[in-house]
């Protein structure tokens, strides 16, 4: 059984239009009928035996087929019983399927979409959270999570009309979405004028900790402050978030642990290896929870992090799965989480360095500004003047010996962020944008032009646009 760190329930589904996948929490699963009969006494043991707080012995006797689920949320608000057909959903989904490219889930009432980078909806235009009005001109007001979803279904290549609200703008939109196969990333990464930012949508076993640690190399020191957009990270594996914290933290700090009951309170120490340095700005907000609370709250106690947004959600506990007979699967709560030097963590939430209002939370561009302003002073001094003879070997010199890339430039913080994002799209088309030099842009920026069938067709303004500041060494006056 491996301890994970779930989500707290708020998030309710990732959709796509072959399969509602549900998130751990709230949505109960109808799985009661006549052929199937949940392990009572399993469940009973498991739950004596794996709870923090020993539980009523007369709620455990209570239970019976017909209200076994009502009795597991009053022992345990965050347990959920599966069916033998029914798995439990992985803490980030792994394989592509058709749909919008977006999380669904429920605030209030109101249903909301979280598009995922790159997904059918960013591309139409919605980058950030936005509440879903109408499908297909149909009103989802007064609709069940279930209404809903069948409205999105679809088979892959089909389309649907959505109205939604962008909640930082609260203006309508109209659009028009082809549903797709789509892979969400583990960190993505977003630009913001001209600042990149790396958000952490879930911390997935052995994923997260790399992928990160490879964004991080990608985009180079001369983005810093750091900014990780933790907004929609609503938990996953425990241990990767301290494995992720530890990219930060100073050998041999402390990371926090779990106290889990009958056995030995697990503490961890930061492991010797490559550390990033640098000031952290981490965006948080109510959806904030569990294993990303962890992180967060990790690197603020060691000095390392400002966090800006709303308070946190506030879930101090982590979850395994049980394997009962016949294929069942109960996730029950089962320890308490530590924070570094035995701080508790708070039931509240992590209340932020820098408050903002809840439309604020939304615009991505203007929270990253207010954490930028508020590391200001310990930030790194911007670039230097390229004429500065201490830089050994200058661009104009490489310019001379005709070995000016790509590369180069962005290395010596002589690249517009807008690059980086195209160098990206590039490499998934097998074009290593970063080792190209001014011909090389050249060339594929005429073949972009020529070609409107191509796939690089759409990159055809950037190309040229760079193909330009290069050639008439724009760089050359920052």
């Amino acid at each position: 059984m491996s301890t994970m760190f779930h989500e707290h329930g708020k998030h309710l589904a990732w959709f796509w239009a072959g399969a509602l996948v549900v998130v751990f929490g709230l949505i109960r699963p109808s799985f009661l009928n006549a052929a199937e009969m949940p392990p009572l006494e399993e469940i009973r043991q498991a739950l004596r035996t794996h709870l923090p707080v020993p539980p009523d012995e007369g709620l455990l006797w209570d239970m019976n087929v017909n209200n076994v689920r009502d009795m597991l949320n009053r022992l345990d608000e965050h347990a959920r019983l599966f069916t033998p057909d029914a798995s439990p959903p992985l803490a980030h989904p792994e394989t592509g399927r058709a749909g919008i490219g977006a999380e669904l889930f429920i605030r209030d009432g109101s249903f909301l979409l979280s598009p995922y980078q790159g997904g059918a909806l960013e591309r139409a235009g919605v980058g950030e959270r936005a509440r879903l009005v109408a499908v297909d001109s149909e009103d989802v007001q007064g609709m069940s999570l279930d209404e809903v979803a069948r409205l999105l279904r679809g088979t892959t290549g089909s389309r649907v009309e959505l109205t939604v609200v962008p909640l930082s703008t609260d203006q309508p939109l109209r659009v028009r979405i082809r549903r797709e196969a789509f892979r969400p990333l583990s960190v993505e990464l977003l630009h913001r004028d001209v600042q990149v930012v790396l958000r952490l949508r879930a911390f997935s076993t052995g994923l997260t900790r790399t992928s990160l640690r490879t964004s991080i190399e990608y985009i180079g020191p001369q983005h810093r402050p750091l900014v990780l957009d933790l907004r929609e990270s609503t938990g996953g594996d425990l241990h990767e978030a301290l494995d992720a914290a530890a990219l930060f933290v100073p050998e041999g700090s402390d990371l926090g642990g779990l106290r889990v009951p009958g056995r030995p309170e697990q503490r961890h120490r930061s492991p010797a290896g490559q550390k990033f340095s640098g000031p952290l700005v981490l965006l948080v907000g109510p959806d904030t929870a569990s294993a990303a609370e962890a992180f967060a709250g990790i690197l603020r106690h060691h000095g390392l992090a400002i966090l800006v947004g709303r308070n946190t959600y506030g879930k101090c506990t982590t979850q395994t799965d049980i394997r009962l007979s016949e294929g069942w699967i109960l996730r029950l709560t089962n320890g308490n989480v530590l924070f570094p030097g035995d701080a508790p963590c708070p039931e509240q939430g992590l209340i932020p360095d820098v408050l903002v209002s809840d439309q604020e939370l939304y615009d991505l561009a203007s929270l990253a500004a207010r954490g930028l302003e508020a590391v200001r002073p310990i930030s790194s001094p911007s670039a230097p003047p390229i004429s500065d003879p201490e830089l050994g070997h200058p661009l104009r010199q490489l310019e001379q010996e005709g070995r000016l890339t790509v590369r180069a430039l962005r290395a010596w913080n002589r690249l517009p962020t807008r690059y980086v994002r195209l160098a990206l799209d590039l490499l998934a088309m097998d074009l290593d944008l970063l080792g190209a030099n001014v011909e090389q842009v050249g060339t594929w920026a005429a073949l972009a032009t020529g070609n409107d069938d191509a796939p690089l067709a759409e990159h055809a303004g950037d190309l040229q646009s760079l193909f330009t500041y290069i050639r008439e060494r724009q760089w050359d006056d920052p």
